[in-house]
């Protein structure tokens, strides 16, 4: 079973990344239209990782012991997952800024 810290250290993440999605959304808002539309994919692509996410830490904290090890690790990759096409995503809209 999930530790109280171990789930507020992943919340903490989860509440993180959405604000980061948030913000990047915003930013993107103020690119031309051509460049918006190039990163509407990009963005759904965050927005579905980041559910995936959120899906997998709430049947982490309902798991029992005998799964959850197998969960958290899952939870962890996905964490990984969407953190790493996050940063790749910033990287290109920062290159299409300048």
């Amino acid at each position: 079973m999930i530790t109280n810290t171990d789930s507020k250290i992943i919340e903490h993440k989860i509440h993180t990344i959405n604000n980061k999605i948030d913000l990047f959304q915003e930013r993107l808002e103020h690119f031309p239209t051509n460049v918006r539309g190039d990163f509407t994919t990009v963005l759904r692509d965050l927005k579905r990782k980041r559910e995936k996410l959120k899906n997998k830490f709430v049947r982490l904290k309902e798991a029992s012991d005998l799964v959850s090890e197998d969960l958290q690790t899952g939870v962890e990759m996905a964490w990984d997952d969407l953190n790493m096409a996050y940063d790749h995503a910033k990287e290109r809209l920062i290159k299409e800024a300048s």
